[in-house]
């Protein structure tokens, strides 16, 4: 796949998704925590989550020398996200009462947290993989990723 086409795909899912998971722990400081509520925002995440594995896996290997290694980092994304996601379900399964449904909303901030971490960690991992600079170039003229630095 042309390198800036794959910096776009993947910059555009990793919006998508983190706008996702925004949105849901939004929800979950907004108030109204009970089980049910916590339910839905574990049941939405991994929807989202599911669109973006889909989204990371239908990118293919870029066309760069270290095209290999980016794909080996955003397959490591694919492991790592929805072994977030099983962190937050067991939480929101466990919770029982008041002080359990405090204790799972604490872990699913806590993961959403560390989940947009280890997307950060891939995508600067991501610019610095190559000598020639390719993939930061693609980064740097794909129009999703723009968004995502909030560059122009």
């Amino acid at each position: 796949m042309p390198l800036k086409e794959w910096a776009n795909g993947l910059c555009s899912s990793v919006a998508t998704w983190t706008s996702s998971l925004a949105s849901i722990a939004g929800g979950l400081e907004s108030g109204d925590l009970t089980r049910a509520s916590l339910q839905g925002a574990v049941d939405r995440a991994t929807t989202s989550t599911d669109a973006f594995a889909a989204g990371l896996a239908t990118l293919g290997v870029p066309d760069s020398a270290a095209g290999q290694k980016a794909l080996q980092s955003v397959e490591r994304l694919q492991v790592e996200i929805p072994s977030d996601i099983e962190t937050i379900e067991a939480a929101v399964n466990g919770a029982s009462g008041v002080d359990g449904v405090l204790n799972a909303v604490g872990v699913t901030t806590h993961t959403i947290t560390k989940a947009g971490t280890q997307l950060t960690d891939t995508v600067a991992g991501l610019r610095r993989l190559d000598a020639k600079g390719e993939l930061e170039a693609a980064f740097t003229e794909a129009q999703s990723c723009k968004t995502l630095t909030g560059g122009a």
